[in-house]
C-alpha cells in the first residue's frame, strides 16, 4: 500500500472479497474500498473492481459506477475516479459492450401492458436506469416498483429482451389455467418479479396440456397481482 506512484498514470484495484468466513463487505476486503477511493487523491486514474450488489450510498460523489454483465448474468461491478468518469452511472453488457447511461427526462408514465413487453438486463435494473432505458425506446412503465417495461412497438435493444404478449390480465390461478389452454399452451417459463409464490408448485397448480410455450410474467401492474402471457424470447 506505500508503494512510490510517482509517474504512475493509473491503478486497477481488484481486492481480495473472501476470507475465512466467506465475501466480505466493500470495507472489509483487501485493500477496503475506502483506501481505494483514497488512492485517487496520489493517482487521478482509478478503477476499482467491485461485487455487483455494491451499496450505491458508497460509491463518492464524482466517481462512476457502472455494472457489467456478460449477457444476462450480472458479473461484477466497476467504481471509476473521476479523471475516468463519463456519467455517475453505467449498465454495460458483453460480449457487444454496449453501455447504458441516465437519459434526463420527465418521469415515465405508468400503464397496463401493451402489445409488448421488456424485460430489463439486470445491469440496467441493479443500476437504477429502467426508467432510462424507458426514455430510451419510448416505452413505458406497469408498476411504480416493477421493472418490466411495455411498448406497443417491437423495440430492439441490447438492454432488454423483448416479448410479444398474448394476453394480460389479473393472476388468479383458474382464470390463467383455462386461458392458457384456449392457447394451446402446455409448458410456460415463468418469471416472478413482485409477488410471491413457487415457480414449481405454480406450475403444478395450472395443469397445463398442449403443444404451445410460453413465458409467464408474474408480476404486480398498478399494485396489482397480475399475470402478462407472453410468446417466448424475441
Amino acid at each position: 500500500r506505500d508503494a512510490d506512484l510517482s509517474g504512475i498514470d493509473g491503478v486497477f484495484i481488484d481486492p481480495a472479497r473472501r476470507g475465512a468466513g466467506g465475501r466480505m463487505g466493500p470495507n472489509a476486503s483487501e485493500p477496503p474500498l475506502d483506501w481505494g477511493v483514497a488512492l485517487a487523491d496520489r493517482v487521478a486514474r482509478v478503477g476499482i473492481k467491485a461485487a455487483p450488489g455494491i451499496d450505491h450510498a458508497l460509491v463518492p460523489d464524482g466517481w462512476e459506477l457502472e455494472l457489467v454483465a456478460d449477457g444476462r448474468d450480472l458479473k461484477e461491478a466497476a467504481l471509476w475516479s473521476p479523471a475516468l468518469a463519463n456519467t455517475t452511472l453505467r449498465a454495460t453488457i458483453l460480449p457487444s459492450g454496449d453501455s447504458l447511461t441516465p437519459v434526463p427526462g420527465d418521469p415515465v408514465a405508468i400503464a397496463e401492458p401493451g402489445a409488448w413487453l421488456l424485460d430489463p438486463n439486470p445491469a440496467v435494473t441493479r443500476a437504477g436506469l429502467v426508467e432510462d432505458l424507458a426514455r430510451t425506446v419510448g416505452a413505458w412503465k406497469i408498476d411504480d416498483q416493477i421493472a418490466f417495461l411495455s411498448s406497443d412497438t417491437p423495440v430492439a435493444t441490447p438492454f432488454a429482451r423483448t416479448l410479444r404478449v398474448l394476453d394480460s390480465l389479473p393472476w388468479h390461478h383458474q382464470t390463467i389455467a383455462a386461458r392458457l389452454r384456449e392457447l394451446g399452451i402446455g409448458a410456460v417459463d415463468i418469471r416472478r418479479r413482485g409477488l410471491a409464490g413457487d415457480v414449481e408448485q405454480i406450475r403444478k397448480r395450472l395443469k397445463l396440456s398442449g403443444p404451445g410455450r410460453a413465458t409467464l410474467a408474474m408480476t404486480r401492474v398498478k399494485d396489482q397481482p397480475w399475470c402478462v402471457i407472453c410468446s417466448v424470447d424475441e
